[in-house]
């Protein structure tokens, strides 16, 4: 992963502006998501003075898939699973997916590249030391299988 630092603000959409306490949005960094999670039901701006947040940072190792945007009235939603977990952010830029989805995407694979590169060089020495069972050839399928439905998930939220 490049050791440069990398800080790509994604802000609220018009109505999250209004609606939301925190103004702030996303923070897209090279260590991960970064983003205020507000403890409690509600995080309207009149319960702001009562209401305490927290800011939360997800790495890029701690995805499994990465992020997907989906667009709603509202604005767009950022949505992402950290082990059984689900996180869904809204209210974002209504344009968040078409400005930022190749950011996002090239940071959760500069983070994961290692662990693909490792699974590549795993299966070629599998492949290229011994004869190729089909049980091997089975487990190679299917772990590749996997690694597919994670690099290219379907575009939706749990």
């Amino acid at each position: 992963m490049s050791s440069k630092n990398i800080e790509i603000v994604i802000g609220h959409s018009w109505f999250g502006q209004l609606y939301l306490s925190q103004p702030s949005g996303v923070k897209l960094t090279s260590n991960g998501i970064e983003f205020t999670e507000p403890e409690g039901h509600c995080s309207a701006r009149y319960r702001k003075s009562t209401q305490s947040a927290t800011t939360t940072l997800v790495s890029w190792l701690q995805l499994s898939s990465p992020p997907v945007f989906l667009p709603s009235f509202l604005g767009s939603l950022l949505c992402f699973q950290v082990g059984a977990k689900s996180y869904q952010i809204p209210y974002l830029g209504y344009f968040a997916k078409s400005t930022f989805l190749h950011q996002v995407h090239r940071l959760w694979a500069q983070a994961h590249e290692q662990s693909l590169c490792g699974l590549i060089v795993r299966i070629e020495h599998a492949i290229e030391n011994r004869y190729l069972r089909e049980s091997i050839r089975e487990q190679i399928q299917q772990r590749v299988k996997r690694e597919y439905k994670r690099w290219l998930p379907s575009h939706k939220c749990d």
